[in-house]
C-alpha cells in the first residue's frame, strides 16, 4: 500500500480575502436617505438640501441606497424631488427586510414617531449624519441616542459641508 503525500492547500491571499470581506460587508450595508419634504429647503448658494445630498451620493456609486419619506424603497438613481413625511421606522424595517445590518443614515429632522423608529432600529448598526438646522436639539439628541444604542456614530453638520460629509462617510465605509 502506498501513501500519497498530499500537498497542503495554500491559504487564500490576504488581499483577496480582505477584498472578499469588504464585498460581503458592502452587501450588508446601505445608505438610508431622508427624502421628506423638508429636504427641499434651500440651504446655501441657491441649492436645496436634496441637491447637496445627491451630489454627495454621486461619490458613492457602488453602495446600495434606500430613500424614505412616507415609505421606503431601494433606488439605483436618486430622484430629484422629495416629498412626504419622515417615516424612519419604515426605513429601518425595509432595509432589514432586504438583509441590511448597517445603515449610514442622512437626515435633516425628527422622525414621525421616535418610539416606533427606536423599535424598528433594533438589530441595525446605525451611523447618522444630521444635516438639518443645527438649532434642532431634539433631533440631534434622538439621533445620537439611536447611534449610541446601535454601536454606531453620530455627526451633525450643515449639508453644504459636502467635503466634510464625504470624508466622514469614507471613514465609515473603509
Amino acid at each position: 500500500m502506498s501513501l500519497v503525500k498530499s500537498t497542503p492547500i495554500s491559504p487564500i491571499k490576504s488581499d483577496f480575502r480582505s477584498r472578499f470581506e469588504n464585498e460581503f460587508k458592502r452587501g450588508q450595508r446601505a445608505f438610508l436617505l431622508d427624502y421628506s419634504g423638508s429636504m427641499e429647503y434651500v440651504e446655501s448658494k441657491g441649492r436645496t438640501r436634496l441637491q447637496h445630498l445627491i451630489s454627495i451620493m454621486d461619490k458613492f456609486p457602488n453602495e446600495r441606497k434606500f430613500i424614505f419619506s412616507g415609505d421606503c424603497k431601494e433606488v439605483h438613481s436618486l430622484p430629484t424631488t422629495a416629498i412626504g413625511s419622515t417615516d424612519l421606522a419604515e426605513g429601518f424595517e425595509e432595509v432589514k427586510r432586504c438583509g441590511i445590518s448597517h445603515v449610514v443614515l442622512i437626515t435633516d429632522g425628527e422622525p414621525d414617531d421616535e418610539e416606533s423608529a427606536e423599535q424598528a432600529a433594533k438589530g441595525l448598526k446605525i451611523d447618522a449624519f444630521f444635516v438639518g438646522s443645527q438649532d434642532n436639539v431634539r433631533a440631534k439628541e434622538f439621533l445620537r441616542r439611536l447611534c449610541d444604542n446601535s454601536g454606531g456614530s453620530f455627526d451633525s453638520t450643515n449639508i453644504s459641508n459636502v467635503q466634510q460629509i464625504e470624508s466622514g462617510i469614507r471613514g465609515l465605509l473603509a
